[in-house]
């Protein structure tokens, strides 16, 4: 077949149909990926921030290969698989404190859905209220799904897709490198906490099921929140009874030096989401990670909700091994990520010319956009840059 006619058949999520030919990945190995023509170049955006040891680690595909010899397809419902059961009992135990069973999907998407509908299950069960309201900050990403969309925080992604789900609120984000209240870091009070307390407020009791937000955002800039934000939200959030939903899919597994950011602050999610790299990128999973009294709504009656693929055998037994190789990385992602932002000349000349807004200690760094938030080539056609909220053309799928 043609390229230009393959072309024709194929819609993808991050080009326009009339953006030209796509750039055709023939193969990879380590931190590198070569197109048809054999021309080489680094994977800096690890996939789509999936592949987090490599590609073609052997112990990954090894260990995908052997299981899909062994048994290479069941469900989890009232069946279940030996990877499933043991990389449930790793998570657990890499998770912030109060996380005790996990649920497995097939990403980032799902498992933000996935976290609505126990959030709103949750609500009604504990205190009898109908607790509906999702709270979510504007430019926060968590997903595709329409689910997900609802609690995403850039308009050009929920654009044309009304109506939503009912009952969501935005409130602003932590970015102290462009205030939405016009403070300084200095003297700003955390009114970006304050925004989310008298959000509270206004709803009045026994409405907010949930508030969802990453740990820090990072879905067009970075922005690590003050010392003083997560605390004084999580505590805002016990008081009006509700639950707080960390989305994890792209500051999990390692990235910030922990092995989630939650970490940092030592905030102890009800419900956490984790998928993109999970399985090292060979296959797709995700998983909701949850505390014994949200899981407790299942014990007499299973959990009315799944997905075919979700938890596959093959995606556990890569995330196993994904999560052993992990292991002997992240004590070193905070002096390498620091090392290669000081020290790379490459890294030098691109923060020269896109000032950096935020640094993330660890391999995870974002920079504005040139001009007003427009993509830097003049090429793009993907139409998913917006000044109003700097999208980048490589935002994150799920």
């Amino acid at each position: 077949m043609s390229e230009a006619r393959g072309r024709d058949r194929l819609l993808t999520t991050g080009a326009a149909l009339d953006a030209g030919p796509l750039l055709v990945i023939d193969r990879a190995r380590g931190a590198f990926v070569w197109d048809e023509a054999g021309r080489r170049y680094i994977d800096a955006l690890s996939g789509c921030w999936c592949v987090p040891v490599g590609y073609g680690r052997p112990e990954v595909v090894g260990r995908l290969a052997a299981q899909l010899r062994r048994v290479s397809y069941t469900p989890l419902d009232w069946r279940s698989h030996r990877p499933a059961l043991e990389l449930a009992d790793a998570l657990v135990e890499k998770a912030p404190k109060g996380l005790e069973r996990v649920f497995f999907c097939s990403g980032g998407s799902e498992g933000v859905a996935t976290a609505l509908k126990l959030a709103r299950l949750s609500g009604r069960s504990r205190t009898g209220d109908s607790r509906t309201v999702f709270m979510y900050r504007r430019g926060s990403y968590h997903g595709a799904t329409l689910g997900a969309t609802s609690v995403t925080g850039f308009e050009e992604l929920r654009r044309g897709l009304g109506p939503l789900l009912p009952d969501t609120l935005e409130v602003e984000p932590p970015d102290c490198a462009s205030c939405p209240f016009g403070a300084s870091p200095e003297r700003c009070g955390l009114q970006c906490a304050g925004a989310v307390e008298e959000a509270i407020k206004r709803l009045g009791p026994g409405r907010l099921a949930a508030m969802v937000a990453e740990p820090v955002a990072a879905a067009g800039r970075v922005q690590v929140p003050p010392a003083g934000y997560w605390p004084r939200v999580a505590a805002a959030l016990r008081g009006a009874g509700a639950l707080l939903i960390l989305d994890e899919v792209l500051t999990g597994l390692g990235r910030t030096g922990r092995w989630f950011a939650a970490e940092h602050w030592g905030i102890q999610p009800d419900i956490l989401v984790v998928g993109k790299g999970l399985a090292g990128g060979v296959a797709p999973l995700g998983a909701v990670l949850m505390t014994r009294q949200v899981s407790e709504l299942f014990r007499s009656e299973p959990f009315a909700h799944g997905f075919t693929f979700g938890g596959h055998p093959a995606s556990c037994a890569a995330a196993l091994a994904t999560l052993q190789l992990l292991g002997g990385l992240i004590g070193s992602v905070e002096a390498r990520g620091s090392a290669c932002v000081s020290c790379s000349s490459g890294v030098r000349e691109l923060t020269a010319r896109w000032p950096a807004s935020a640094f993330w200690p660890a391999f995870r760094c974002g920079c504005p956009l040139s001009g007003a938030g427009s993509c830097a080539s003049s090429r793009c056609k993907r139409g998913c840059c917006a000044a109003s909220r700097r999208m980048p053309c490589n935002s994150p799928r799920r």
